[in-house]
């Protein structure tokens, strides 16, 4: 897989999000999740990035790290398409994720997924994230899991 830094706004992600946003909202009875859709300046700005992966060209999986503190980015709206799944695509881009968060200065990574999402609350434990309390907008959502790293 061929990973770069792209525009959050830009109508290939946008059209995978779109796609994540609805897997989720399948998932969890068309409820949304407490996040909401991120603005494409947390990702577009010197604090921030965005990742597209991409197989001869097809776009299958995305990824970005936007400013939680001085510390800490935070992973948003990390998704592999349905028929990218099983081959060790979404740690790939786990791992370019945790780099683009370093070279920007971070030295913890945070992230929240749904606690339906086993697939990807496997990849991040086994990546050694570790649980912590649920933070921002997603204190009071009990479908919500956070974990932290330091990367």
């Amino acid at each position: 897989m061929e990973i770069q830094h792209v525009s959050f706004g830009s109508d290939v992600v946008q059209a995978l999000v779109a796609d994540l946003e609805d897997e989720l909202l399948a998932e969890y009875a068309g409820v949304p999740g407490s996040g909401g859709l991120p603005p494409p300046q947390v990702f577009d700005t010197s604090a921030g990035a965005f990742l597209l992966g991409t197989e001869a060209g097809r776009p299958v999986a995305c990824g970005g790290i936007a400013r939680y503190d001085d510390e800490t980015a935070e992973l948003r709206r990390m998704y592999v398409v349905p028929s990218a799944r099983g081959r060790g695509l979404s740690r790939q881009l786990l791992t370019a994720i945790e780099d683009a968060a370093r070279s920007l200065g971070y030295s913890r990574l945070r992230l929240e997924t749904g606690f339906r999402q086993a697939a990807a609350i496997g990849l991040y434990r086994s990546a050694g994230f570790e649980p912590i309390d649920r933070y921002g907008p997603f204190a009071d959502d009990e479908r919500s899991l956070c974990f932290e790293k330091g990367i």
